[in-house]
């Protein structure tokens, strides 16, 4: 088992697909408009970010150079 961490390297792509991940999905489910969302599609934006602060969490613990504050989304 190896014993390398994450770095910036990591976070910053990961934290850059998950928040592209939930604007395409806000752009596709029409939140902008008055029309109510799906619970699917709520589903869908809970759980992408509840994974981000999980995983925030995670590289927390991994690296204690790890920064929250720029994670945040």
């Amino acid at each position: 088992m190896s014993n390398t961490t994450f770095t910036m390297r990591h976070y910053n792509p990961i934290h850059a697909l998950i928040k592209k991940q939930i604007a395409s999905h806000k752009k596709d489910c029409n939140l902008k408009n008055d029309i109510p969302i799906s619970d699917n599609d709520l589903y869908y934006l809970v759980g992408m970010q509840s994974v981000h602060e999980e995983l925030g969490k995670m590289f927390e613990k991994d690296n204690p150079n790890f920064k929250p504050e720029l994670w945040q989304l």
